[in-house]
């Protein structure tokens, strides 16, 4: 806006000139802190998300038996169901003591594909549910692998190894070195998790966190061991 022109606005119109350049004034003002405002109320959001999440995985009474029940007790907890056949896509993974791997390794169990990154808070917040459950819910019919997303120098392997050894968690941490995971599962927001069959069909997807320990959920991928 040209600034000698501001004076003559005002000078015409009177008050309501003035009452108009305050207003786009503040509006310019508040455009610097809307970020910050938009990222308190996404934060707000999903806390109560999770919150009421893990409220339906603790009380919901459903023991699923077969395929079908186990994905409708997953959408009841918050889970997106797939609507559609999707085979997961193979990605190069290396662990953090840099054995390769990669993601049709874990093919014939329930894969639970986790994307995270250490700088989340959400995802610090998840992973002591998840380590439980690796150390109390796990069985030799699932394979839990859980993906550091690198992004130098915000993330990097050494990043992700670190964080974990201090924690002591017992899960195995794995990286995202070539950018194929989240290139293809595109996450966009952190963490994120997806249930794999045992053919790589990929059934559903929570984002956000939930309880892994949780018995309901325990049951649902019992469940979709059992392949019924």
């Amino acid at each position: 806006m040209n600034r000698k022109y501001l004076p003559k606005l005002a000078t015409k119109n009177g008050a309501p000139a003035l009452c108009l350049l305050l207003a786009v004034l503040s509006s310019w003002a508040c455009v610097s802190s809307q970020h910050t405002q938009n990222e308190d109320e996404r934060a707000r959001f999903e806390h109560m998300q999770s919150k009421a999440r893990k409220e339906l995985m603790a009380s919901a009474p459903t023991t699923p038996t077969t395929r079908a029940e186990a994905l409708v007790l997953l959408e009841r907890m918050g889970f997106q169901i797939a609507t559609k056949r999707v085979l997961m896509q193979d990605a190069p993974l290396i662990q953090v003591d840099d054995t390769p791997t990669s993601l049709s390794a874990f093919r014939g169990k329930v894969i639970l594909l986790h994307l995270w990154a250490t700088w989340c808070t959400n995802c610090r917040g998840e992973l002591p549910s998840m380590d439980r459950f690796y150390r109390q819910g796990m069985t030799d019919d699932i394979a839990l692998v859980p993906v550091g997303i690198v992004n130098p120098p915000r993330e990097t392997k050494r990043s992700i190894r670190n964080y974990v050894a201090s924690k002591g968690y017992a899960f195995p941490p794995y990286v995202d070195v070539t950018g194929d995971v989240s290139s293809f599962y595109n996450p966009g927001a952190v963490p994120v998790t997806y249930i794999i069959d045992p053919s790589g069909e990929i059934l559903a997807l929570a984002r956000g966190t939930f309880e892994w320990n949780a018995p309901a959920f325990i049951q649902a991928l019992q469940a979709l061991v059992n392949k019924n």
